[in-house]
């Protein structure tokens, strides 16, 4: 993630409140869960534990690690 001038942890919070807000979205579309995963592999992990996280996000992101998404890989 790139803007220096946000530290990392400020930047882990607001992507975690935007997937909270988006994970029903993103789980919808056919290729935007693997895109999604793709760009923000590491940052998922960080997020697990980030307090701000719901337990759908949880959810969510453990689902694309443990590749429940990869049927829509190209």
């Amino acid at each position: 993630m790139k803007h220096p001038q946000i530290p990392h942890s400020r930047k882990v919070t607001l992507l975690t409140i935007f997937l909270n807000r988006y994970t029903n979205m993103i789980k919808r579309g056919q290729y935007a869960p693997v895109r999604f995963f793709d760009h923000t592999k590491d940052t998922l992990k960080e997020m697990l534990d980030n307090p701000h996280a719901t337990k759908d996000t949880i959810a969510f992101i453990n689902s694309l690690f443990a590749g429940d998404y990869d049927q829509y890989r190209s």
